[in-house]
């Protein structure tokens, strides 16, 4: 007798939590650890910082405002939106925005010097948008102009110049990423049954992203994507005959699932989703500026780590679409197909790097972490755009580069 759709995602998936909900459950928090920690070598930037910190007096920083992050994340998610960012740049523009932010603050607060925690924070997070987005550049500087200043002229002038001084290393670090290479890579793609092809009007998305440099890993320690099965192999048989059983019998759940998290270009993306979520658990939990600051930046970091890791694995693959596969007369996906191969997902693959990260913030969160990321992964299929192994090996590899991001501050 055939499995149903259901029947086997939900057997997978019950597999998978196990060790999503076992792994990592007596973990404390993070906060401790990362507390007055950058997550750079200060080595690397020390050339920025060292005329601020002599020109600030001594004394004791100010703390980091929540609200100062909360508002530079806001910025972020809406210069995603509006300028319509890729799922993949996104992810790049929120991590270096936070981890300027967060090395800002984490300096000031280090330094035994009397900065303004905030403004530091917002000149280096500030500067780094400013980088990613130039056209934004005027809206950006009055968004800086509007802000409080310190009231000590020199303090200020020293607190500006740490925040101009970290976002400068790190504009170096991105100068030197090959992000912007990544768009104009020349690729051949395969011809052979199984094997994606860019859809009539489609051009592949970024087809070199695989190869942008991570954060805080090198290229060698960021965990590679299982290889799938192969396209003529039962469970590839499997899974297709479970996607055309699945879009026969969609309910109006299941098309609310995959229009919720769509989250492509013109909205704040997967990512941004997840950003979302840690403002909101970090409300919830009443963290302080600079706990949010740790939350934000790790999130960011590792989501960014999976996309890239997610694009090696598509490019490498090159597995097909179901709209390169379905001959179902009148059939069309719910959602419209993205123009780069399936496997894996990169929606799967981002939430269980996020997720994984949340969870260690949030201990007590976990489990409803990891139902919002398979969500996430189920709602590919539901959208008609995946199939259901892509989900479920993007949910491994997106918890496996969270760990690795992880074990490299811990």
């Amino acid at each position: 007798m055939r499995m149903s759709f259901t029947v086997i995602v939900l057997a997978s998936f019950l597999l998978h939590s196990v060790s999503y909900g076992l792994q990592n459950q007596a973990t404390a928090p993070l906060q401790a650890a990362l507390a007055h920690k950058t997550l750079l070598d200060q080595a690397a930037l020390a050339p920025g910082i060292d005329q601020a910190l002599h020109e600030a007096p001594q004394g004791i920083a100010t703390e980091l405002s929540r609200s100062v992050v909360e508002i530079y994340a806001q910025t972020t998610l809406q210069l995603i939106s509006s300028r319509r960012v890729s799922p993949p740049r996104a992810s790049r523009s929120l991590a270096f925005t936070f981890l300027a932010l967060h090395e800002a603050q984490q300096l000031a607060r280090q330094s035994g010097r009397a900065m303004n925690t905030d403004w530091a924070a917002q000149v280096a997070a500030n500067r780094m948008l400013q980088y990613l987005y130039p056209l934004d550049v005027p809206a950006l500087q009055q968004l800086l102009r509007q802000a409080p200043h310190p009231a000590s002229a020199q303090i200020d002038r020293a607190s500006r110049h740490l925040g101009h001084g970290v976002a400068n290393q790190i504009i170096a670090l991105a100068r030197q990423d090959g992000a912007w290479q990544a768009g104009t890579l020349k690729i051949t793609l395969p011809t052979a049954e199984g094997t994606w092809a860019a859809l009539p009007g489609q051009q592949a998305l970024e087809p070199g992203w695989g190869q942008v440099r991570p954060l805080l890993l090198v290229q060698k320690e960021l965990p590679a994507v299982a290889p799938p099965p192969a396209w003529d192999t039962a469970v590839f048989q499997d899974d297709r005959r479970a996607f055309l059983d699945v879009q026969a019998k969609l309910t109006s759940q299941h098309l609310q699932q995959a229009t919720y998290w769509a989250a492509g270009a013109g909205t704040v993306t997967p990512l941004g989703m997840w950003i979302e979520k840690a403002l909101l658990l970090s409300r919830q939990h009443a963290l302080t500026g600079e706990q949010v600051s740790n939350v934000l930046a790790l999130t960011a970091i590792a989501g960014h780590n999976a996309f890239i890791a997610c694009w090696d694995a598509k490019f490498r693959y090159n597995i097909a679409r179901p709209a390169n596969w379905v001959t179902v007369p009148g059939w069309q996906s719910a959602i419209a197909t993205p123009p780069f191969p399936s496997y894996p997902s990169g929606h799967a693959t981002v939430s269980g790097a996020a997720a994984e990260i949340l969870a260690n913030f949030f201990p007590e969160n976990r489990t409803e972490l990891w139902s919002e990321a398979r969500a996430a992964a189920d709602s590919r299929v539901y959208g008609g755009i995946h199939w259901a192994l892509d989900g479920i090996q993007g949910l491994e590899a997106g918890q496996r580069v969270a760990n690795a991001t992880l074990n490299k501050i811990r």
